[in-house]
């Protein structure tokens, strides 16, 4: 998916350069100054190109969720 954003979305774009992924590869929330421009933006991104998961059986016999290129 090809994604841009507009040079004038300057929060958005300090948003994403600053914010990094907790131990638990979720973005790290302890600056609430920060995350929310990001957060919007995956909605957005979400309801226009949703993710389409299926569920297929992994190594080991355990279900998993697999997201198609």
């Amino acid at each position: 998916m090809h994604w841009r954003c507009h040079p004038r979305c300057e929060r958005l774009i300090e948003d994403i350069k600053l914010v990094h992924l907790d131990e638990h590869g979720l973005p790290d929330k302890k600056n609430h100054s920060l995350t929310h421009a990001s957060d919007a933006e995956g909605y957005r991104v979400e309801y226009l190109r949703p993710a389409r998961a299926t569920r297929r059986p992994t190594i080991g016999g355990q279900w998993g969720f697999y997201a198609p290129p």
